[in-house]
């Protein structure tokens, strides 16, 4: 398989700066999308909604929180879809 010069840079980036270090300002695109697209003060409050559950796992104990409706928010749908050693910790907010 021919693999292009950028696909070796990014490797060898990868490989000597930890995730942290490549996104120091801790930018997140897809939360602006979220909050553009979805509504969730309308998800909460819509008694015809489907329902919906996302969970999210804390990395230091291992517990995992289910989310429903009415807390969905931006932050809940980033924790449930984060890879934990790409997105620095934070602390809780529900």
């Amino acid at each position: 398989m021919d693999f292009s010069p950028t696909f070796f840079l990014f490797q060898a980036m990868t490989h000597v700066f930890s995730p942290y270090q490549i996104n120091p300002f801790n930018l997140n695109p897809l939360k602006s999308v979220l909050s553009d697209v979805v509504d969730f003060d309308r998800i909460a409050k819509c008694n015809r909604a489907p329902r919906l559950f996302l969970s999210a796992t804390n990395v230091r104990t291992g517990k995992i929180k289910v989310f429903e409706n009415g807390a969905m928010s931006v932050d809940v749908v980033l924790a449930s879809a984060c890879l934990p050693y790409l997105i620095p910790r934070r602390r809780n907010r529900w």
